[in-house]
């Protein structure tokens, strides 16, 4: 049941409350007009147009991701869409992606990590409690200093100048992957909490972190949705034995790991093989 305020009797206000239905001409310079997704949806249901109104914003835009080039690559062609409305982007990511963003006319933040040594732990550890091996290896501890590492590297890439360039930024808005951990996805005890304090912000109890972004409503997308993708189809010619194999029979099946790191790829490989043989499918299976 909704109250005269438009909130639901018992839950608490939201803290954008304050905020007006339409915002003033002089309440933003940059602005023409801010109009609510519920006003869109109303037009909507009445037949009227509910083509949202172009906005003259230019946004300083951070994205800071966490994992492998598959990871990276989704987030860069979300950038370079953002590109085309005029906002600077800059990617926060693994240092080893220097090249791959920065050729595709991003800017580049290193926030440190090995993408190959995360994936690699994740294999060997795929519950939340790591196995013995792990623990007497020490490999929990080079994991936490690397997460400590990425944080610091994620804070910083909201407000230091591009590495490059020297061109100073602050960031307007940050989009974030899950495994960042720098954005309010989530909490990790006291790593997140001893960054926290560094950068003198209140630790946030083990209870809540977890609900973070649900509680704040914070808005996410689904990377393997079609609407995600704006990279037009790339230019591309199979080899001819590749060509010759896809013309000679139905659709082949694509079996592939990404940048997974496997303990024992021949082992994989036989089963794979097998599997493919039984089921009498034809199939591509990328090494990786």
């Amino acid at each position: 049941m909704a109250n005269s305020k438009g909130t639901r009797d018992g839950a608490p206000p939201s803290p954008y409350s304050y905020l007006p239905e339409v915002v003033p001409d002089d309440y933003l310079s940059s602005y023409d007009t801010v109009i609510r997704d519920d006003s869109l949806q109303q037009a909507a249901v009445k037949g009227e147009s509910s083509t949202p109104p172009r906005f003259h914003i230019k946004l300083n835009i951070v994205i800071q991701v966490v994992g492998s080039r598959g990871d990276v690559q989704s987030f860069v062609a979300l950038g370079n869409e953002l590109q085309k409305h005029g906002h600077r982007v800059r990617l926060a990511t693994h240092n080893v992606f220097h090249s791959f963003v920065r050729e595709v006319g991003l800017e580049l933040y290193p926030i440190g990590g090995n993408p190959s040594e995360l994936m690699a732990y994740m294999v060997r550890n795929p519950g939340l409690i790591p196995s013995l091996k792990t623990l007497r290896g020490g490999e929990i501890q080079k994991k936490r200093d690397m997460v400590a590492e990425m944080l610091n590297g994620c804070w910083k890439s909201c407000l230091e100048p591009d590495p490059v360039s020297g061109r100073p930024f602050v960031a307007n808005a940050i989009i974030a992957d899950p495994p960042s951990f720098a954005h309010v996805h989530c909490a990790l005890g006291d790593v997140i909490n001893d960054w926290r304090k560094k950068i003198v912000l209140e630790p946030v109890p083990v209870s809540e972190g977890p609900l973070l972004a649900e509680t704040l409503k914070i808005p996410f997308a689904y990377r393997w949705s079609p609407a995600f993708f704006f990279r037009e189809p790339p230019n591309y010619t199979p080899p001819a034995d590749l060509a010759n194999f896809l013309a000679q029979g139905p659709t082949p099946i694509y079996i592939g790991f990404g940048s997974i790191v496997i303990d024992d790829p021949e082992r994989m490989a036989k089963i794979l093989v097998e599997a493919v043989r039984r089921t009498g499918v034809r199939a591509i299976i990328s090494k990786g």
